[in-house]
């Protein structure tokens, strides 16, 4: 676990892009993309905080908003969502994504 990690606030909105870590100021634009859990996975207790998704074939800890039951984002269908700061940033970890998902048939959670 680097520095980054084990310092992830999970109680605040994140102001780091979750793919390269990027800090994105208060003026710049934000991009975010959703996300679904597998199915049985229970995220109700962890819903409105931050949470470090590790993607084993990227090698990487990325932070995953568990959105809440009430939210818009859980009505478009996502159980998780994630701040970006490009739509490139968001097309990698989509990717990314994708490939733990097709090789492991869950997302991992640490």
């Amino acid at each position: 676990m680097n520095d980054h990690e084990h310092n992830m606030t999970y109680d605040l909105m994140p102001n780091r892009c979750a793919w390269c870590d990027r800090v994105i100021g208060p003026e710049e634009e934000v991009f975010g993309c959703g996300a679904k859990a597998m199915p049985g996975i229970d995220l109700s207790d962890r819903e409105g905080k931050i949470l470090p998704l590790f993607l084993a074939l990227s090698r990487k800890t990325v932070p995953a908003i568990v959105v809440p039951m009430d939210s818009q984002a859980k009505k478009e269908g996502n159980d998780l969502y994630f701040v970006i700061c490009s739509e490139s940033c968001g097309q990698a970890l989509k990717q990314a994504l994708q490939m733990d998902k097709d090789a492991f048939g869950t997302i991992c959670l640490n």
